[in-house]
C-alpha cells in the first residue's frame, strides 16, 4: 500500500474532496486540534465510522481513507503506511479479538491520542483496549518515561516490598531513602507501595502511593482491569508515574505544551 500525505491538512489531495466518513472523522480531529484534516485520494471511502472493525482489512480501508487526519494528529510526523500496517497487525492478533468488536470511529480516536504523543501503535509503549464497543488507548509505563525524556524530565519509579528498608520524609526538605532487600520475593503479596522521582528543571519531586491507593485505582478500572490481573507490579509503577505526570509540561506532536492530561477515554489506570 502506497499513499501520499499532503503537507497541509487543509487542502484535498489530488483534487479529491473528502468523503462523508472522512469528514466525520476529521471533525473529531478538529475538536482535538482546532484544525480540519481530510482524506487521501483513491483510498476506500465506504466505511461508516460506527461500523465495527471486524477485520484488519476494514480498519486498513478506513484509516487509508483518512490518512491526512492521522498525519495531522501526529503533527505531520508520521509514516502512514507503517501506522496502517501496525494497526492491521494489531487486529490480526488473536489476543486482540475484543478490538474487532469496537467501532472504526472509536479506534481512530484512540489512534489520534497515540499519534499525538509521538508513539506508533503496537510498539510496547501503549495499549489499545476494548471497553464495550469502544477502543481506548492507554499509555504504558515505557511510553510515559519516553515522553518525559523528550521533555528533558528525569523520571524513575520503584516498587517497595516487605523486607525493604524504606524511609519517606515529607515536607519542605522532602526525600526518600530506599534500600531494596534482594533476598525477598518481590510479588503482589509482598508489595507495600510505589514511588516516583521526577526531576524538572533541576528540582526533584516525589510521589508515593500506598497499596490501598494503588488498589483503589485498579478497582476503578472496571472492564480494563484485565491488565492489572496479569501485570500488577508494572501497573502499580505506571499508576504512580501517571499521578506525577499531571504536573509535567509535555510538548505534543502538534506543538502544544501543557501539563499532561491522561484522560484519554478511560478512568485513571
Amino acid at each position: 500500500m502506497t499513499m501520499t500525505i499532503a503537507s497541509s491538512p487543509s487542502r484535498p489531495i489530488g483534487g479529491v474532496k473528502p468523503n462523508a466518513a472522512a469528514n466525520r472523522l476529521s471533525r473529531a480531529a478538529e475538536n482535538r486540534s482546532g484544525s480540519r484534516a481530510v482524506s487521501s485520494a483513491g483510498a476506500p471511502a465506504d466505511r461508516a465510522p460506527d461500523e465495527l472493525i471486524a477485520t484488519p482489512r476494514n480498519l486498513a480501508d478506513y484509516l487509508s481513507a483518512n490518512a491526512a487526519a492521522l498525519a495531522h494528529a501526529a503533527g505531520g510526523k508520521v509514516d502512514a503506511d507503517r501506522v496502517i500496517r501496525l494497526c492491521a497487525r494489531l487486529i490480526e492478533n488473536p489476543r486482540n479479538a475484543d478490538l474487532r468488536r469496537c467501532t472504526l470511529r472509536s479506534f481512530a480516536a484512540a489512534l489520534f491520542d497515540c499519534l499525538a504523543m509521538g508513539i506508533y501503535p503496537d510498539t510496547g509503549r501503549g495499549y489499545f483496549i476494548a471497553s464495550g464497543d469502544r477502543a481506548v488507548f492507554l499509555l504504558g509505563y515505557q511510553g510515559m518515561i519516553e515522553l518525559a525524556s523528550k521533555a528533558g524530565i528525569f523520571v524513575k519509579a520503584y516498587n517497595v516490598f516487605k523486607g525493604d528498608r524504606f524511609k519517606w520524609v515529607a515536607g519542605g526538605n522532602e526525600r526518600i531513602v530506599h534500600l531494596p532487600n534482594i533476598e525477598i520475593r518481590r510479588s503482589e503479596e509482598t508489595f507495600l507501595c510505589s514511588y516516583c522521582v521526577s526531576i524538572v528543571d533541576g528540582h526533584a519531586t516525589f510521589d508515593v502511593m500506598l497499596k490501598n491507593e494503588i488498589d483503589a485505582v485498579r478497582d476503578r478500572a472496571g472492564e480494563l482491569n484485565t491488565v492489572w490481573a496479569t501485570d500488577y507490579l508494572e501497573m502499580a509503577r505506571k499508576t504512580v508515574v501517571r499521578r506525577a505526570a499531571k504536573f509535567w509540561p509535555i510538548r505534543f506532536e502538534s506543538g502544544a505544551v501543557r501539563p499532561f492530561d491522561w484522560g484519554f477515554g478511560a478512568e485513571e489506570n
